[in-house]
């Protein structure tokens, strides 16, 4: 939990530092985590009507639904797609029971999709990072965080980057994200 805990208060002090937050309202040595996200204005409001682009901020922050990977995701991949390790290490990873990549990638999408955030009109590019294995049996936790919004000259969206850090259930960090969504405006 110190990893998770370590982020929300660097995203504190952050607000703090930019005026948002009065730090005379922050309790002293805060290790709550429920407290730090309701400071911190944290998002979970699943199945609501998806923020259109005009609604998104800068600072924005949104922790998506956990999901519990099962050893049933990682077989149907394999089944689909194959393995994503060379032969050599493909025993060792099968005893681990590390989870593959493109794995990690759809739960997230399928996190964002069902929490119903953004009205996301199509994923433009991304870059991402594995910090540990993910495992068969793991719960994930996904803390997104609006870094950069960009009107588009189309008059249906603009874009967003949304910096996604995956905790896994001692909420340390796995992975972590950047990705680039075309985000419809209201009609």
């Amino acid at each position: 939990m110190i990893e998770q805990l370590s982020r929300y208060q660097a995203l504190l002090e952050k607000r703090i530092n930019q005026g948002l937050i009065k730090r005379e309202d922050v309790p002293e040595n805060l290790t709550d985590k429920i407290v730090l996200e309701k400071l911190l204005g944290v998002s979970e409001e699943y199945g609501r009507i998806p923020l259109c682009f005009e609604e998104i901020n800068v600072g924005d922050l949104c922790r998506l639904p956990k999901v519990r990977i099962t050893q049933e995701m990682r077989d149907r991949h394999v089944q689909i797609y194959g393995e994503d390790w060379p032969n050599k290490r493909l025993e060792e990873v099968r005893k681990q029971k590390i989870i593959p990549a493109p794995i990690v990638l759809s739960t997230i999408a399928g996190q964002g999709g069902s929490a119903g955030w953004l009205n996301v009109y199509l994923a433009h590019s991304y870059t991402a990072r594995f910090l540990k294995p993910i495992l068969v049996g793991d719960t994930i936790e996904t803390l997104c965080e609006i870094i950069g919004v960009l009107p588009c000259k189309d008059k249906n969206h603009g874009f967003v980057t949304v910096h996604q850090e995956i905790f896994n259930q001692q909420s340390v960090l796995t992975y972590f994200r950047n990705i680039i969504y075309a985000v419809l405006k209201k009609s």
